[in-house]
């Protein structure tokens, strides 16, 4: 199993993770774009806890 955690930074970074199975794993590690098109939306990520930072948006993905 593996998580992808997304941060989004607005003043506060608010770090989100989602459980990715390992069919979404494969997909997100061949092909990103088609990860998102094709998964991204439908990915419900849970708040884990808050940081300090610059507004912006990244993904880091984590693997068990």
């Amino acid at each position: 199993m593996a998580t992808l955690r997304k941060y989004e930074y607005i003043n506060d970074i608010h770090v989100y993770e989602a459980e990715l199975t390992e069919e979404q794993l494969k997909l997100y590690n061949e092909d990103q774009d088609r990860f998102w098109d094709e998964v991204g939306i439908d990915l419900e990520f849970e708040f884990i806890h808050d940081k300090v930072g610059d507004s912006n948006e990244e993904y880091e993905l984590i693997e068990d």
